[in-house]
């Protein structure tokens, strides 16, 4: 059963595509020489399966995986189905518990199976002369519909996300699959046959393509319902635990005179927000300013005892000065944040935490996520720093029993204010801000 539920579990078949890769069996070397022929072959044999296992996914890439999950999600059902049955016997298992596992066993067979017609027709796209690359493309695609939801709330997101994509490709094969077919012919016949062969693929996407979203979104939705019978662990999944980011603190600084006139000016923009802080974010008005980032040029992170913000800037050139302009996108409480994780190659960042909700007598944590986004990667490492290093210090303090343990307000979007805010004071709080761009002229 292990192996059936790696292969075609409640998490889907997870064989990865690769293509243009080599198979390659590592050599075998043990040390210990003191076993006789039995001992030998099966540690062989442990070795060979285990390799061959891992090998195999480059044999079954593209539509292997699809047309392997239907006797697979189909036995790791059974192997369910009797295990259930042994534990039911052994009275293992409260009878009523038992109708959840029914439940979520049917649910995800029901739900793969479904899948495969999705992920085969992506499959059958790809194969099709005049393939085109990025976001929209058929490949992109066949990759999306591997991943399979982990919890109600991710089969929800995926789905919305399938159908999203799905539609916008069947409409952009009717542009972009022609003007790939013209410009993948060298002479003047093969742009044409490349033209001819571009707008039949684009004509048939449209339905093809648009049938696929559909059906994975069924797909999607029946597995999440699958994993709703799991109760809360189904629903909201198991919690990710926040650690610190790797690295020693910077501790123990020779504080230079530049140092001190930088701490200097980064106590008067902390002072300078405080006292706007009311006027930009009317909700946020009891909490205390820590630090101020500038992610790039128009964003700004705004980190409090209570919140993690994330703000527009807006920069319009006055008669003698530039006049800095700024409007909350979205903030959360730091109590409820859990990770923050990062992507180098596009310097972005997203906090993920728990909105609390109460549904009947059940109370659940969904898992939900914000995104940011630096200016370079210069300022995208200090920015995870100073993240990192917030969370670390507010969560020691709620730890000590400080003010800031106290209970987080609601997580919304970004309010309107109240009025407008001081201009002075938020242009001096802009001016000191460390920019990742450098500013336009005028």
């Amino acid at each position: 059963r292990g192996v059936m539920q790696r292969v075609a579990g409640a998490d889907g078949f997870q064989l990865v595509n690769v293509s243009s890769t080599p198979i390659l069996l590592k050599e075998f070397e043990d040390k210990n020489w003191l076993v006789n022929r039995v001992a030998f072959t099966k540690i062989l044999a442990r070795h060979y399966q285990r390799t061959g296992m891992v090998e195999t996914r480059k044999l079954l890439g593209g539509a292997g995986p699809t047309v392997a999950t239907i006797p697979t999600s189909i036995a790791w059902a059974a192997i369910a189905a009797v295990d259930l049955l042994r534990d039911m016997a052994a009275q293992r298992v409260p009878p009523q518990q038992v109708p959840a596992k029914v439940g979520y066993i049917s649910f995800t067979l029901i739900g793969q199976i479904i899948g495969v017609l999705s992920r085969s027709a992506a499959s059958t796209m790809v194969l099709l002369p005049i393939p085109r690359d990025g976001m929209l493309s058929d490949r992109q695609t066949q990759m999306r519909l591997r991943h399979r939801p982990q919890t109600t709330i991710d089969a929800l997101y995926m789905a919305h996300k399938d159908l999203v994509l799905g539609l916008a490709g069947a409409l952009a094969g009717i542009l972009l699959d022609p003007y790939e077919g013209v410009r993948s012919g060298r002479t003047r016949p093969l742009a044409a046959m490349g033209l001819m062969s571009g707008m039949c693929k684009g004509a048939v996407g449209v339905p093809v393509r648009a049938g696929i979203a559909g059906v994975e979104v069924v797909s999607k939705l029946i597995i999440g319902m699958g994993l709703a019978f799991k109760g809360k662990k189904g629903v909201q999944g198991t919690l990710v635990r926040r650690v610190q980011a790797p690295g020693a603190p910077m501790q123990h600084v020779v504080h230079s005179d530049a140092a001190v006139r930088e701490a200097a000016l980064s106590h008067q923009l902390v002072a300078a927000w405080q006292s706007s802080l009311a006027y930009v974010a009317p909700t946020m008005a009891g909490d205390t300013v820590v630090d101020v980032i500038s992610a790039r040029r128009t964003r700004v992170v705004l980190l409090t005892d209570r919140h993690i913000a994330y703000l527009y800037a807006r920069h319009v050139q006055g008669i003698d000065e530039e006049v800095v302009t700024y409007k909350v996108k979205w903030y959360i409480p730091n109590a409820v944040i859990d990770n923050i994780r990062s992507v180098d190659s596009s310097n972005r960042i997203t906090v993920e935490y728990r909105a609390p909700i109460v549904l009947g007598r059940m109370h659940l944590r969904l898992p939900l996520r914000k995104g940011m986004k630096a200016g370079n990667t210069e300022a995208h490492r200090a920015l995870i720093y100073r993240l990192n290093l917030h969370l670390t210090r507010q969560k020691d303090v709620a730890a000590g029993g400080g003010s800031s343990a106290s209970s987080p307000m609601p997580i919304g979007p970004a309010p309107e204010a109240g009025g407008h805010p001081d201009f002075s004071i938020m242009h001096v709080a802009a001016a000191q801000l460390p920019r990742a761009e450098p500013p336009r002229q005028k």
